[in-house]
């Protein structure tokens, strides 16, 4: 059956497109091809997808019908040999819009460098950060905890609550009050525990989960702040210029 699944879905130039660049290729049979070269653009197209030992069989979902361009009986392999993926968004819970930094690391010593990064970065910043351990642990050593730190208790407790909330393994979150993001990001990409950041931002965010169950989560990305609505005019430009320069940006 999955040998079945290995032509690629390249062969066919109209339907391939859809797929290309991202994550989930599915290789499917060319004579199921026909009816995917009228799927509409990849922006209207979303994604559940069956892990089978290495490979993906994909659902594609459009304009509320449920398209599926593989066969029942593959769909119940996928189910009943591997991992559903489900995805959820989650709201940063941010009453007073302090500005944040949402990013991945990895190892148990990440607080402590990232501390001593921001505190580095101004003596006035006042911070607070929670990490979320991915690792199971040993007795001599228990894994799977939040771990924080800060000079500030009200932002290490916001931290702790969102880091909880998203609860994605090795996802860290700094809140910060006195300074802006714009101050320190350098010196936070600079940890040599972060592997990229999300979003800095202070704006209304959500963060979209990816989820094979409630012990194995990933951020897949972020939503932060609304959409524009028009471009900006030749006014707009002055205020943005004397804006940077009343909040002492630029000179």
């Amino acid at each position: 059956m999955v040998a079945s699944f290995r032509a690629t879905i390249a062969a066919n130039r109209h339907s391939s497109r859809y797929f290309r660049g991202s994550v989930l290729r599915p290789a499917l049979p060319a004579r199921q091809l026909g009816s995917l070269s009228r799927l509409p653009p990849p922006s209207q197209l979303s994604y559940t997808a069956y892990c089978l030992n290495s490979r993906t069989i994909v659902q594609s979902a459009f304009h509320g019908n449920l398209l599926r361009p593989v066969c029942s009986a593959a769909r119940n392999m996928a189910t009943a040999a591997g991992k559903k993926l489900e995805f959820e968004l989650i709201d940063v819970h941010n009453p007073k819009e302090y500005n944040f930094i949402l990013g991945h690391a990895h190892f148990i010593k990440t607080v402590e460098d990232l501390y001593e990064a921001l505190v580095q970065s101004s003596t006035a910043l006042k911070f607070g950060i929670a990490f979320n351990e991915a690792s199971p642990g040993y007795e001599a050593m228990p894994g799977r905890k939040v771990r924080f730190d800060g000079n500030s208790r009200e932002l290490i407790e916001l931290a702790k609550m969102n880091a909880i909330a998203i609860g994605a393994g090795h996802t860290f979150i700094v809140f910060l009050d006195g300074g802006f993001p714009v101050n320190c990001l350098n010196a936070v990409k600079g940890v040599p525990e972060v592997c990229r950041i999300h979003c800095a931002t202070s704006n209304p965010t959500s963060v979209v989960i990816a989820k094979t169950s409630d012990d194995e989560k990933g951020i897949m990305g972020v939503i932060d702040g609304v959409c524009p609505t028009d471009f900006e005019t030749e006014d707009d430009k002055i205020k943005r210029h004397d804006f940077l320069r009343v909040i002492g940006y630029k000179r």
